[in-house]
């Protein structure tokens, strides 16, 4: 069942890929931006979001959804394939980084959290003793996306914003000006 017809821009790269420098991105560009758990945890609860993925049921989070132009973070990039059905000539914005770059900065962040999305997602609570579980999930992922959106260069881009992809790249993929200010990197390890 389809449920929304307008376009939306879906980021769906893995936390610690420049997800929230993404958002920012977009909301400077103009769109209503959700950032997925962090807004609907206090909505639902934290118990009940992580239920429904593990029931596999996505139609309060397509429902949700609606109301937004874009969306990244948890839970959304798992769901890719249901946003790309629901919501026809979307836009999907894989953020990604370094393998190593990414598994020390999760190690970071995450570092004695217990958090149950990551239950979900890794089969594990938390990184420590299972790096390689967490590494092998975030490089599967991308490898499932980038098989999944193959030959679709008009509704799917790879971004690397340490590689430098800044604004060009992504005004130009959503076919907006270019805008001539500096890329907001947020939540770098250096500065928190």
């Amino acid at each position: 069942m389809k449920i929304n017809q307008n376009p939306k821009v879906f980021g769906i790269g893995f936390h610690k890929t420049g997800t929230t420098s993404l958002a920012m991105a977009l909301s400077i560009l103009g769109y209503k931006n959700n950032r997925g758990l962090d807004t609907l945890r206090h909505k639902w609860g934290l118990d009940y979001c992580v239920k429904l993925l593990d029931e596999k049921n996505y139609y309060p989070y397509l429902e949700y959804i609606k109301n937004f132009d874009s969306t990244l973070d948890n839970p959304w990039y798992l769901l890719y394939r249901e946003l790309d059905l629901n919501f026809p000539d979307s836009k999907f914005i894989l953020t990604v980084r370094d393998d190593s770059k990414w598994l020390e900065s999760c190690k970071f962040f995450f570092k004695g959290k217990k958090n149950p999305i990551h239950k979900h997602i890794y089969g594990k609570v938390e990184i420590k003793g299972n790096e390689e579980v967490y590494l092998d999930t975030y490089q599967k992922h991308n490898l499932a996306v980038r098989k999944y959106f193959a030959n679709r260069k008009e509704d799917f881009i790879e971004l690397n914003w340490e590689k430098g992809d800044d604004w060009k790249m992504l005004c130009n993929f959503l076919k907006k000006p270019v805008l001539n200010i500096p890329f907001p990197h947020i939540n770098k390890k250096s500065e928190i």
